[in-house]
């Protein structure tokens, strides 16, 4: 394992300790910040104790194997169904085309999520993983392969699941 430099000795435990950036909502960390105090007093470290304890939490459920703990970060389907509806406000007619090109959707993606380009192409990846949407290909020889977020742009049309089609999978 590679050494760190962010390496501490814990005045309080002579623990090892490890710093390190993470990014969560700011709602999130509020809500974290509130209950860690009254839990852990006001001390300084009442969030890296709270941090640990989850951590901890975390690793004992994904380490027993009868567990159904399931790590979903959001729910992929409903993102999916806003980017649908944002496709059928493009259709004069509000039905869900079968098929949509790669740059119709790419632009979906981002006006339902109010994301940039690279952020949509990665959801799109997420979406194509998922099997939500899957790639067109004109004759059964023609295969695309894609692997990571950038690959789906060589994708020139995108067959999508509808909604019904969801809910009876």
């Amino acid at each position: 394992m590679k050494e760190r430099k962010s390496v501490y000795q814990c005045k309080m435990t002579g623990e090892e300790k490890i710093r390190t950036i993470v990014y969560i909502p700011k709602e999130l960390w509020q809500e974290v910040s509130d209950i860690a105090t009254k839990i852990y007093g006001v001390q300084r470290g009442a969030i890296s104790y709270a941090i640990e304890d989850a951590l901890s939490l975390w690793l004992l459920k994904t380490r027993n194997e009868n567990s159904n703990f399931n790590f979903i970060r959001r729910d992929t389907r409903s993102i999916y169904i806003k980017v649908l509806n944002a496709v059928r406000l493009t259709q004069n007619d509000l039905s869900l085309p079968k098929r949509i090109p790669h740059p119709n959707l790419l632009k979906c993606v981002m006006k339902a999520l109010n994301v940039k380009e690279r952020s949509a192409l990665s959801w799109i990846f997420k979406f194509y993983s998922d099997e939500l949407i899957k790639p067109y290909t004109p004759t059964p020889i023609q295969k695309i392969t894609i692997r990571k977020p950038s690959d789906v742009s060589h994708v020139k049309f995108w067959d999508l699941t509808s909604e019904e089609e969801l809910q009876n999978a």
